[in-house]
């Protein structure tokens, strides 16, 4: 169900969210978009306790990343409560590893049951991106989730959940290219400028 939502999204919308600073806290409008070329897809389902209970609550997490044409990455979540009677409604999620790339987030409209109320950078560094609900009641999953950035490489960062409890997990994250990447664009581009120079 959640793959299936995906697929509409990225066909269906065409605005891009809004840039959100290191210590800003917004209200998101609903009208992100991603596009391009999916390179990651991951689903982990996660547990959370909170003191003094056994289990709080249960769901799973969809992961996407997409490079868009420029090269740049779009990274893209929904995550579902489990239909059980015992689970609580999740109200936050936060996923870490910003800290050093422009960051717009938003979320795309009626593609789920839950919208986030509003959307926090954490101060600088600005690591932590947060979307806040009034409550994924069980059973339902959220809107897509959509955060782009200038990062051009992607590696395993963290998302946590919370509700009285908390409950992290792995989710990619943008990540600074390795020297050795770094390196290789360097080559490209002047091999390019060198053969129009040349032409």
């Amino acid at each position: 169900m959640i793959a299936l939502a995906f697929g509409g999204a990225l066909s269906s919308s065409t605005a891009k969210a809004v840039v959100i600073l290191p210590g800003q806290l917004l209200v998101p409008t609903g009208t992100g978009a991603f596009s391009g070329t999916k390179i990651a897809d991951v689903t982990t389902p996660f547990t959370g306790v909170a003191p003094g209970d056994a289990v709080s609550f249960t769901g799973s997490l969809e992961s996407q990343v997409y490079r868009e044409a420029g090269g740049t990455l779009d990274f893209v979540y929904q995550f579902s409560d489990d239909n059980v009677p015992t689970n609580d409604a999740i109200e936050r999620f936060t996923v870490s590893g910003f800290s050093g790339f422009s960051t717009d987030a938003d979320y795309v409209a009626s593609t789920g049951a839950s919208a986030p109320e509003f959307v926090t950078r954490q101060a600088a560094p600005g690591d932590v991106v947060g979307y806040q609900f009034s409550g994924v009641a069980p059973g339902t999953d959220t809107d897509i989730l959509v955060i782009h950035t200038n990062a051009t490489a992607t590696q395993s960062g963290t998302a946590s959940f919370q509700d009285g409890g908390n409950v992290s997990i792995a989710a990619p994250v943008p990540a600074v290219p390795e020297p050795a990447t770094i390196g290789l664009l360097a080559l490209a581009v002047s091999g390019l400028t060198l053969r129009r120079s040349r032409a």
